[in-house]
């Protein structure tokens, strides 16, 4: 029966040690599972985000094509717009000079003065519809300027969310990476404990060649 006592001893420590190991290998497994799966997450958002920034930056490289086109047009609208006035001004001024050659009247004194003011009015309207195509023109480029911005801006932002959660993914992984080392050292001390265990149990019994050690 005495004998038998320490085989009951060394299989209760092989046992208990074994237990030991898987449930600390276990542990640390699901906790390299767990990071590992968080890192992929990350990187999952990591490509969302940059791919929403990049899209966004796209619409506002359409927006500042659209807003230059729309500049354009509305400078070719103005010039035309005015071209056309003109040539309405010098068709009425030659008119009222025709007409008032009909009638016998000489360009000097009250008629020509009248005729310099007309003609001075025309000039002034043309100028306002040359000036109302330039402000349309800017107002244009304005925006198309904004949205070079905007578009400038989504990367900017998009790249730092993309830096942040890129780091916080690369952090994943180095948990990832210590929960296996330490899952390979604690398994390496719980091995060797239990080892020394065996081997002190048994050496008390004698199974080393020596005598088995008893209590006085």
């Amino acid at each position: 029966m005495a004998a038998v006592i320490p085989i009951i001893a060394v299989i209760a420590s092989v046992a208990s040690t074994v237990y030991s190991a898987v449930s600390s290998s276990q542990a640390a497994t699901s906790q390299e599972h767990a990071a590992d799966r968080a890192a992929a997450a990350a990187n999952v958002a990591a490509e969302a985000t940059q791919a929403q920034a990049v899209k966004q930056a796209e619409a506002e490289t359409i927006n500042v094509q659209m807003a230059q086109d729309q500049a354009a047009q509305a400078k070719t609208a103005a010039a035309q717009k005015e071209s056309d006035y003109r040539e309405r001004a010098a068709a009425a001024l030659g008119l009222e000079r025709s007409a008032r050659a009909g009638q016998g009247v000489t360009m000097e004194g009250t008629p020509l003065l009248t005729f310099y003011t007309n003609m001075r009015k025309y000039e002034e309207d043309a100028m306002r519809i040359r000036e109302g195509g330039a402000v349309e023109e800017k107002g244009y480029l304005q925006q198309a300027r904004l949205h070079g911005l905007y578009g400038q801006g989504a990367l900017e932002t998009g790249a730092a969310k993309v830096a942040g959660i890129t780091d916080t993914a690369a952090g994943f992984k180095e948990t990832a990476s210590a929960a296996s080392a330490a899952n390979k050292a604690n398994m390496g001390k719980t091995l060797l404990t239990g080892a020394m265990d065996v081997f002190s149990i048994t050496k008390q019994a004698g199974w080393w060649g020596n005598a088995p050690i008893t209590k006085v």
